[in-house]
Formats: structure tokens, C-alpha cells, sequence
């Protein structure tokens, strides 16, 4: 608390010695400078004051000086008092060292979007059910009881994470991109702060602040922010300079002044801090990721190249390292945003994934045809973390993308044949497009903080050509005019936006659905005259249409939410997903459109999350293909539990 608010000495006894108000004082000064560093030192303080006189005790002629006698007595309690109570920071609780106990949680492991999350007090675990579709609500499981517990009214979350005290969680709800925080003992959910973040990496400091990072919408969100613990706007904390690309993973220091990060560089990234109170920024010679302190002296972090986890000691005032580094956890995948699938609580607990051939734990899909009444068939039959399925403008292929770590791959399935083409390798390939005159395939991929639009031939072969990038702002393809020349993008800047880049006269793309709101998904109608998108300024995602290019006529189409357009292929349909289904309106081409009335086209268990495009319907509108959501479909990634490892790190590195 000292590091928060100035403390009196006012409780203690009138008749306490200076000598000991001074060591007290001294004891709990907010600036470690300041403070005395160990028992040796209070031993002079307390020594010099040794027969001093009291001020306040002359009135009765006596002497209230710190008698000799009374120092070894002192010094024994204090001696005492210091090994009961050692501490770092100000942790109100000292957790006593438990015996090494090893345990598996099946299916409440680290994946792709939301992280585990493990109480600072090491008794409780929580985590969000793999679920790409993002309907269930946060899981709570004490390690000393075998039953789990759903906190009601968090659907859609991600990322928890616990308050120091360990009664409270701070989450990210994906739809809205708002944090929120839940008392865990239930209740209703509070809204924090906006968040316009996908996979963001929170952290709840004991300062009072809730710090989050990674996943901004351009430049100036991709730095450290934080929230009040009870809600607020937000602050920037650490921005990003010239060199970094992204941060992630932020760590306050328990009783430092430091914040460390990830910070991402162009084909690396390092450990970095800041110190809060005077603003010096260092790096710290440290190649990784995902920043962990074990107290009161242990930095661990993430090694992607060898899916381990490194500790060393380190002195806390400075950041200083002291001795070498060691490899204290082998096998441990990486999840999206560069994070180490691994967390300690402060008693030195430990959760983390073992790792998988896949390296990413994300739900496992099955690629699907359905029909109009339902009835679903394999496209072919191996599940994997399938994503936005893509049909040839024939009808003849299926362009299906797999998330990976550390780069998703594109792969080109012959329906007639029943064969499957890998189409990327070493490029990270997002977003894939048919290039309707071409036959190419069109995607996204980064190097550092430039996003490049790019094409391949549909058999893999040949180079990657690039087609257009874009520095510091994310873009991502969703449509692209029949005559080849319009690409529309999903720009990650204003919330969110539709841009248009014309690939034959080249030029800077054109900003063509921009606001304060989140517009996304932008698809081009056949004849070029309409652009179907969807947008959250009601209030939830609907879908609209605008016209094209002049965007002077808009026309709302979905009536009860929806997301991710697309249009049939005479333009006469418009094809949306609603909850658990494809939903059509009729439209006329031309001028004036003149939509229907949505109704079912394709009901389902497809996975409908507003961040993965995860159907297409087939040329002849008879079918659509989509990633099929189903219980035999689910990743089940066990989270490992150890009780009591940090004992053993502390061995490890000769540390007391």
C-alpha cells in the first residue's frame, strides 16, 4: 500500500522509541532508494538510537530512549518478524511453499485466441472452452476441488485474467472489443473500457491499473495501455518506437516501478521495459517473448525457436541479470501473439500446454458441404483448425486456410480429384481470394510492421508476387471485382474500415467506408455497382449494402444482426451468416436493388465468429461449404498443472 498513498506511524504506542519510528520509516519508504536493504542496516539505525532521549517524554522527567538490553530483543522479533513475513512488493498474504504435485486438467488449456489463466495465489484456474464460434462462458476450477464452475453472463471472452487478490477477472469480450471485470464468486459483469483489440494480453498489476497490449488497430494502439482497476478510459503507456513493430505480454514488476514487454521487431522479438516513474525506456538483451517474475527475484520469458521457457535471476530495482540463463520448461507451444503457453502464480504454481505436432491448440474443424435442408456431408474427411473456405469461380476447387504456428498455410482441394495442393509455405497466408480473371490465388502476409497483398498460382508453384503493401496499418482481402481490377480490404485503422485498392492503376487505396464504427468485410456485387459490408454502429453487426464507387445509396439488409456478405454468383442473392446459419435476401441488380426479406438458407452447426469468414455457398447455390462446428470437433488441450515448481526453478539457478 505504501507504493499508492503516504502511511502515518500515528498507531503506533506513544511511547515507541524515534530510533524505531525512524527504522520503521525507513522500512516502508515508497522509493527503494530510500529503504533500509536489509537487517544489518535497521541494526545501526536501531543501535544509534540507543539511550536517545524522547522529546515528547521530557514533560515527566523520564527518558524513553532505546535501552541496550532491549536491542537484541528487538532485533530477534524483527529477525522473526522478517522470515514469517518476507514478502516482495506488497502482497498482503505469504503463500508457504507447497510440495511438488503434478496434475492434468483435461481441455482447460492455453489455444489460439484466449489464454489460461492462473490465480496469484495459485489455488484457482480459469480458462474459456476452445471455441472458435466464442459462446461459452469463462470455466472456473479450484486445484484442491474436482468440480468446475461457469461464470454465468461471460460469453464471448477472452483472455482472463485475475486481480491481485485473486477475487476478481478481467476479460476481453471479443463481439463488443470491450474489457470487462466479474467478481469470481459470480455476479454481474462491469465494463471497464473499450478495447478495439483482438487478441489482447491482459495483465491486472497491484498498482491499481489493468494493463493490456497486442492486436491494435494501427500504430498508436499497438503500444502498452492501461485502464483504473475500476474502469476509466484509457492511457498509453509505452508506445511504440521506430524500430518495434508490435508489443505484447506486458509485466508490472511486483514494488518496482518496471514494466516489461515483448517487443517486436522485424523478424525477432525481445524483452524490453519501461519504468514508469521517470519514463526510461531499456532493452534487455533478451531474445523472447511473454515475460514472467517469479518471486522475489526469478525473470522467466518464452524461446519460440525452442518451445521453452528460460529463467534468470535478476535484480529487481535495476533489472539487472545475475548469472546465466537456464532452460526450465521444454515442449511448450506458442499461442497467437507470440505468447509462451505457460503462467506462475506467485507461490511458484505452474500451468502450461505440452506441445502438439500442430504447435497452435485451436479447435479442430471439419470442412463441410450442407445443404438447403440441412444434411451435411465432409469435404474430405481430416479435421484440422480449417478457416475461411474459399470456392472457385468454376465450383471445381476449395480454398481452405489452416491456422499454424508459426505460419498458416493454403491449401487448393480438387473436388473432382480428391487431392489437396499446398499452396504456401513460408509466407504466414491470411485472408485467401480467387483472382476471378487470373486463377491466382490472392492473400496476406507480414514482414514486420509492412502487410503485404500478394498472389500465387492455384498449384503452388512459381513465386510469391506481390500485389500491394501497406506500412504500420493492417490489411486484409475480402473481395475482388469480377473484372480483376477492385480489391477490397478490411483496414485496421478508425475503429475498423473498407478500403479500395485498384490493382491495375496502382496508386494509394481509397478509404471508401470510413467512421467512428467498426465497417469490415466489404464484397463487391457481380456488376460492380454494389458493396455489401457489415457494421456495429446499431449497437451489434449488421449487414448493409452501399453503392459503388460513388457510396451515395446505402441500404441496410439483415433485420436481427449478421456478418461476413457475400453475393451469389448472378448477383441475385445476398448471402449472409446469422446465428448458426447462412442467412439470403433477393435482390434485383441494377440500380435500385430492391432487397427481400431474410430467411434461412443454410441451417447449421457452422462456426459463426465475426473474425473468421468461415463459409461460401456454391455456384449453383444449391450448397454451401462451411467449417463445421461439432463436439467430436473440439481440441482438447490439457493444461498442466504443477504445484510447487518453483522450488524447483529456484534450485536450478542456486537461488534461496
Amino acid at each position: 500500500a505504501v507504493l499508492t498513498r503516504d502511511l502515518g506511524l500515528d498507531a503506533l504506542p506513544a511511547g515507541v522509541s524515534p530510533a524505531v519510528r525512524r527504522g520503521l520509516a525507513r522500512c516502508l519508504a515508497r522509493d527503494a532508494k530510500e529503504r533500509l536493504h536489509d537487517i544489518n542496516d535497521l541494526r545501526l539505525e536501531l543501535m544509534a538510537g540507543v539511550d536517545e532521549p524522547d522529546p515528547a517524554a521530557t514533560t515527566d522527567g523520564g527518558s524513553r530512549g532505546l535501552p541496550r538490553w532491549l536491542v537484541p530483543v528487538l532485533m530477534v522479533l524483527v529477525a522473526v518478524a522478517a522470515v514469517a513475513g518476507m514478502r516482495f512488493g506488497h502482497d498482503s498474504v505469504q503463500v508457504p511453499p507447497v510440495p511438488v504435485v503434478r496434475q492434468v486438467i483435461a481441455g482447460a488449456g492455453f489455444n489460439g485466441w484466449s489464454l489460461s489463466a492462473l490465480s496469484p495465489d495459485g489455488q484457482t484456474v480459469a480458462w474459456v472452452p476452445i471455441s472458435l464460434s466464442g459462446t461459452e462462458p469463462i470455466v472456473l476450477r479450484r486445484l484442491d476441488e474436482f468440480g468446475e464452475r461457469r461464470l454465468v453472463g461471460t460469453e464471448d471472452a477472452s483472455n482472463p485474467t485475475f486481480s491481485p487478490d485473486s477475487r476478481w477477472l478481467a476479460y476481453l469480450k471479443i463481439g463488443e472489443r470491450v474489457l470487462y471485470k466479474v467478481p469470481v464468486e459470480g455476479g454481474a459483469p462491469q465494463r471497464l473500457a473499450d478495447c478495439d483489440m483482438m487478441a489482447t494480453h491482459i495483465e491486472w498489476a497491484d498498482d491499481g491499473y489493468i494493463y493490456f497490449s497486442g492486436g491494435g488497430s494501427n500504430a498508436t494502439d499497438r503500444g502498452v495501455h492501461r485502464v483504473p482497476e475500476a474502469g476509466g478510459p484509457r492511457e498509453t503507456i509505452v508506445p511504440v518506437t521506430d524500430e518495434e513493430t508490435q508489443t505484447y505480454h506486458a509485466l508490472r514488476v511486483p514494488g518496482t516501478d518496471w514494466l516489461v514487454y515483448t517487443a517486436e521487431t522485424t523478424g525477432s522479438e525481445r524483452l524490453s521495459a519501461m519504468n514508469l516513474a521517470n519514463g526510461e525506456r531499456r532493452a534487455l538483451g533478451i531474445q523472447g517473448s511473454s515475460p514472467q517474475f517469479l518471486p522475489p527475484d526469478i525473470l522467466l520469458w518464452f524461446r519460440n525457436s525452442g518451445s521453452e521457457v528460460m529463467a534468470s535471476r535478476i535484480d529487481p530495482a535495476t533489472l539487472t541479470l545475475r548469472g546465466d540463463a537456464f532452460s526450465v520448461l521444454t515442449q511448450v507451444p506458442a499461442a497467437t501473439m507470440l505468447r509462451g503457453c505457460y503462467e506462475i502464480s506467485r507461490n511458484g504454481t505452474l500451468i502450461f500446454n505440452r506441445s502438439t505436432s500442430g504447435g497452435l491448440m485451436a479447435a479442430r474443424r471439419a470442412l463441410s458441404f450442407v445443404d438447403r435442408n440441412g444434411r451435411m456431408t465432409p469435404v474430405f474427411p481430416e479435421e484440422a483448425s480449417w478457416a475461411q473456405p474459399r470456392v472457385s469461380p468454376d465450383g471445381r476447387h476449395i480454398l481452405v486456410r489452416e491456422v499454424r504456428t508459426p505460419n498458416c498455410v493454403l491449401w487448393n482441394y480438387d473436388l473432382a480429384r480428391g487431392t489437396r495442393v499446398r499452396i504456401t509455405v513460408d509466407e504466414d497466408a491470411h485472408n485467401p481470394l480467387w483472382n476471378p480473371v487470373t486463377g491466382g490465388i490472392i492473400f496476406r502476409y507480414d514482414l514486420g510492421s509492412t502487410f503485404i497483398v500478394a498472389e500465387r498460382r492455384p498449384d503452388g508453384t512459381g513465386e510469391t508476387r506481390p500485389l500491394y503493401q501497406q506500412e504500420k496499418i493492417e490489411v486484409a482481402p475480402t473481395s475482388i471485382s469480377r473484372d480483376g481490377r477492385w480489391l477490397l480490404v478490411n483496414a485496421l485503422t478508425n475503429g475498423r474500415d473498407v478500403w479500395a485498392i485498384d490493382l491495375e492503376q496502382g496508386g494509394e487505396p481509397i478509404p471508401f467506408i470510413t467512421s467512428g464504427f467498426r465497417e469490415q468485410n466489404g464484397a463487391m456485387s457481380p456488376d460492380n455497382r454494389w458493396v455489401a459490408y457489415d457494421s456495429d454502429e446499431s449497437g451489434r453487426e449488421e449487414v448493409y449494402v452501399i453503392s459503388w464507387p460513388d457510396g451515395r445509396n446505402r441500404v441496410q439488409i439483415s433485420v436481427e444482426g449478421g456478418h461476413d456478405p457475400s453475393w451469389s454468383h448472378d448477383g441475385r442473392t445476398l448471402y449472409f451468416l446469422g446465428e448458426r446459419q447462412v442467412m439470403s435476401v433477393g435482390v434485383t441488380p441494377g440500380a435500385n436493388l430492391d432487397p427481400g426479406l431474410p430467411e434461412p438458407a443454410f441451417t447449421g452447426p457452422v462456426d459463426d465468429a465475426t473474425y473468421n469468414h468461415a463459409y461460401d455457398v456454391m455456384p449453383d447455390g444449391e450448397r454451401a461449404v462451411w467449417i463445421a462446428v461439432s463436439a467430436a470437433g473440439e481440441a482438447k488441450a490439457d493444461l498442466w498443472v504443477v504445484s510447487g515448481w518453483g522450488g524447483e526453478v529456484r534450485a536450478k539457478l542456486g537461488a534461496r
